[in-house]
């Protein structure tokens, strides 16, 4: 029989890992500790990604990890509540490509691009603003 401690209860694992600042090294190698760490870790990690700001052309790859990690791993995309997309450097094929992502819990939306959006891109992103929400949990 195995024997209960503190960090196996969810609801006390959820506010010890609330204490690990975003974003940190340390939230990401909590995933990894245990299988029971996993959820608690990811939760906080992909609740609100903010991606923006980027200046550098070599720091793109992070969003395109980001955006990866999401396709491979759907079991994520509930996680995410805000996100923020913004960028001198993303080009109307970044932000497009996230909208065929399915947030099915998505809470708040900001996007940011440099110029206006071509008429025939204008579907995908309306389509992030219809998408219906699941109620809060």
């Amino acid at each position: 029989m195995d024997r209960q401690t503190p960090l196996n209860v969810p609801e006390v694992l959820d506010h010890c890992i609330s204490f690990v600042p975003i974003p940190s090294p340390d939230l990401l190698a909590c995933s990894l500790v245990a299988r029971s760490w996993v959820y608690a870790a990811q939760s906080r990690l992909f609740r609100a990604p903010h991606i923006t700001n980027i200046r550098f052309y070599d720091q793109e790859e992070i969003v395109w990890r980001f955006h990866s990690s999401l396709v491979s791993s759907p079991h994520l995309f509930c996680l995410v509540r805000e996100l923020a997309l913004g960028s001198s450097l993303f080009d109307h094929a970044t932000i497009a490509a996230f909208c065929e992502v399915s947030f099915t819990h998505l809470e708040c939306l900001t996007l940011w691009m440099p110029e206006p959006v071509p008429k025939e891109e204008e579907r995908s992103i309306q389509s992030l603003f219809s998408a219906p929400l699941a109620p809060p949990t």
